[in-house]
């Protein structure tokens, strides 16, 4: 059975963009890297984006070359104090990352009675 639908953009082309958006984000006039900004390059929906890291593996760890660098800009731009933490956050939790707090519960008995003998 043939396959439908539209044939695929990628090539060589598309990896060649690919790498170099991760590379040199900025002239893309992104502050980091992303899925989003490299789909927009591109000219593909992110659905593609991710299809073509599930088929090609050369594409796939292009973009885990791009997940690492957007992961390492917002904890250097974090710890320097350039970035807005709620959008720190937000992107950090696409990674993987977790605010986590530890609470501890201290339980002291409501009623003390005293015995008597």
């Amino acid at each position: 059975m043939a396959k439908r639908g539209r044939p695929t953009k990628y090539s060589q082309d598309v990896v060649k963009i690919a790498k170099d958006y991760v590379e040199n984000h900025q002239k893309y006039g992104d502050v980091i890297p992303s899925i989003e900004g490299l789909a927009l390059v591109l000219g593909v929906n992110r659905d593609t984006i991710y299809e073509w890291k599930r088929q090609y593996k050369e594409f796939s760890d292009t973009l885990e070359i791009l997940n690492l660098k957007q992961t390492k800009l917002l904890i250097n731009a974090g710890l320097l104090n350039k970035v807005n933490i709620a959008i720190a956050k937000l992107l950090s939790s696409k990674q993987g990352y977790t605010e986590k707090q530890e609470v501890e519960i201290e339980r002291k008995p409501l009623i003390v009675l005293d015995e008597e003998d």
